[in-house]
């Protein structure tokens, strides 16, 4: 089976751009506008990868990794964060990986592929 990616982000055009290109990479894709339905959802079903947006109401990117490292549940799980903020960078959690928008997909893709290694695809 192949491994499950929880895209999450407010501007649901780059979301759903996101998911397309992960979903056409042969990924299993569940998607969230915001860090209180990301978290809902991966009490769910975990996911293999989360790839969030920093800056989003409700709950945002550093503030979700904060509570995913609170829960046994949640904190095995790999994180990368985006960020339009450079400046936000240095203020933020420790996590998988970084990406500072805008970026090429290819970077994302990338990026994903060597956060989980062999568990890519099916």
């Amino acid at each position: 089976m192949s491994a499950l990616v929880l895209t999450v982000d407010d501007d649901f055009a780059f979301l759903e751009a996101v998911t397309l290109l992960l979903e056409g990479e042969g990924f299993r894709v569940r998607k969230a506008g915001d860090g209180e339905v990301a978290l809902a959802r991966m009490l769910e079903e975990a996911p293999d990868l989360v790839v969030c947006d920093v800056m989003m109401p409700a709950l945002d990117g550093a503030a979700l990794v904060r509570r995913m490292a609170e829960d046994p549940r949640l904190r095995a799980i790999p994180v990368i964060l985006m960020t339009a903020a450079p400046a936000l960078r240095a203020d933020l959690p420790a996590c998988a990986a970084v990406l500072a928008k805008p970026f090429f997909f290819d970077t994302l893709l990338d990026t994903v592929r060597r956060v989980l290694g062999g568990r890519a695809r099916g």
